[in-house]
């Protein structure tokens, strides 16, 4: 070993074996490789004389040798490398001049000729363990010169197998961590699947249940948007030319409002209903109005025809707020159980609403009606009924056309639905301009007190006619109570009807409770 270091001084010797030690603590113990490497050129610069140097890492997917640190060089080395040089540097074990290199791998010189063009150098240390090369360490020019000897060789052999060791360690712990962090995120993923699909059958359940085709849309958003970490969402139902839909449920969007009427454009949502399938991607431009960075647009279906469409808009839990594969799974599925919800809904509200007011039709009507009396019998509760009547409807039919009657119909509908309590109170149809409103646990005082809230809301509400003038529309209410009115269902209608014609001879445009006469 003394006769290799041959006229090297002592001193220079054991600073290079400090170096050594240096260098191989200092790659193992940091867990930033660029740092190290830097430090390590700046020790190696130290032990051979030079001001110059660089550290070409190898990327055997790409199959070239890229500077990741250099020192006196004002530009990137990028060597296209193959597989038989990458064999014939593995194999050598000491530092290659330039004119041994170029004997050894010719094609190498002459394909990066460029790159030696621009910075000579006269030494090429190739860093390889285990059959696998780690880089090439590329020592400068001399400070004073001289050509590299056959001891600064040795030392370069030496530094070279002791930090390809090195870099080989730290690239294996490296590995392990971006494994030990895959696994990481895929139980993060497992979990979050997991609960997710908790929630989803939690949603599949109360989807089930509605069947209120007015309700649905709504509890469709707030399910999506919940279990794919969605900032906000639309439901929006599709006409039948698929030229513009109609918003029926929002979440956090303040552009748009329910009942709005959008013409569809070249879209996301447009190429739903083209495709029948997920959309999913940036947004360049407004969609609906609506503006965001990412989109998943997913169709309800009615067999094969796209019925309506709900848009989901930026992840909340992504700092990109991208959607993932995982969150399409889970809108797949959810736009399954929506599809059969919607029909089911459909059908139901097809049998049971009337198609004009969206209020129940006579025949449910008198159903629950029953079934509330007999509730209101077992319980010793009450159980009002009203009855109310547009007055003077017949001239809105024969003055303005059956359009403006049925709209007035319709407004005075409106007007009854938002003053009931949703789910609670049961609004309908009684027939023609007649409607009623049926209310479970509510006495003479409290029905009065609702048809007074009705009665005024129509009054002062603002319709127009087909010429744009001012339609006065008011309504007459009679209320009957069980038990203090009538012991069975017939009986409270026929006492509410009683009332609201008591309310007509008194001049209309009033509420009265049943009393004796």
């Amino acid at each position: 070993m003394i006769e290799e270091f041959k006229g090297v001084e002592v001193d220079k010797l054991i600073y290079t074996l400090v170096a050594l030690h240096e260098v191989t603590v200092e790659i193992a113990s940091n867990s930033d490789l660029l740092n190290a490497l830097t430090k390590l050129l700046h020790m190696i610069k130290g032990t051979v004389q030079t001001a110059k140097g660089a550290f070409l890492h190898y990327a055997p997917l790409k199959l070239v040798l890229d500077s990741v640190i250099s020192r006196g060089i004002d530009h990137e080395l990028h060597w296209k490398i193959n597989k038989m040089e990458v064999g014939k540097m593995i194999a050598t074990d000491m530092p290659l001049t330039l004119p041994e290199l170029q004997a050894m791998c010719p094609e190498l010189i002459a394909r990066n000729g460029a790159d030696f063009g621009k910075w000579g150098f006269e030494i090429a240390v190739p860093l390889s363990c285990r059959g696998e090369l780690q880089g090439v360490l590329l020592p400068g020019e001399k400070l004073d010169r001289s050509p590299y000897s056959p001891a600064d060789r040795q030392l370069l052999a030496m530094l070279g197998r002791q930090v390809s060791v090195a870099l080989y360690n730290f690239r294996l712990v490296d590995d392990l961590k971006k494994t030990v962090d895959k696994l990481r995120k895929q139980r993060y993923e497992i979990g979050a699947m997991t609960y997710g699909l908790q929630d989803m059958a939690q949603l599949s359940n109360d989807l089930a249940t509605i069947i209120d085709l007015d309700q649905l849309p709504q509890a469709i958003v707030d399910g999506a948007c919940r279990n794919i970490s969605s900032s906000k969402g639309v439901l929006v139902t599709i006409d039948a030319d698929h030229k513009t839909c109609t918003v029926k449920a929002l979440k956090n969007i303040s552009e748009l409002k329910i009942g709005d009427v959008i013409p569809l454009d070249n879209s996301y949502f447009s190429r739903t209903i083209v495709l029948g399938e997920m959309q999913r991607g940036p947004m360049e431009k407004p969609l609906l109005n609506i503006s965001g960075r990412f989109v998943v647009t997913v169709p309800i279906k009615d067999k094969d025809d796209v019925i309506a469409i709900l848009g989901c808009f930026d992840k909340e839990r992504d700092v990109n707020g991208q959607f993932t594969q995982t969150d399409e799974a889970i809108l797949l599925t959810l736009s399954s159980q929506a599809s059969t919800s919607w029909m089911r809904a459909r059908y139901y509200d097809q049998a049971t609403i009337d198609g004009l007011t969206r209020l129940y039709v006579r025949r449910f009507l008198e159903q629950r009606l029953g079934e509330e009396t007999r509730k209101a019998q077992r319980q010793s509760s009450f159980l009002s009924v009203l009855m109310l009547d547009i007055d003077h409807f017949k001239k809105f039919n024969d003055s303005y056309g059956h359009q403006t009657g049925d709209e007035v119909i319709r407004m005075v509908a409106a007007q009854v639905r938002q003053n009931c309590r949703q789910g609670i109170d049961l609004p309908a149809r009684y027939g023609g301009e007649e409607l009623t409103v049926v209310m479970p646990d509510t006495d003479t005082e409290g029905a009065m007190q609702l048809a007074e809230r009705i009665r005024h809301g129509i009054e002062t509400m603002a319709l127009s006619g087909p010429k744009g003038e001012k339609l006065n529309v008011t309504i007459s209410i009679g209320v009957s109570t069980f038990p203090q009115h009538a012991s069975s269902k017939d009986e409270l209608i026929e006492k509410a009807d009683i009332a609201l014609y008591r309310s007509k001879r008194g001049g209309r445009n009033r509420c009265s409770a049943y009393v004796e006469e």
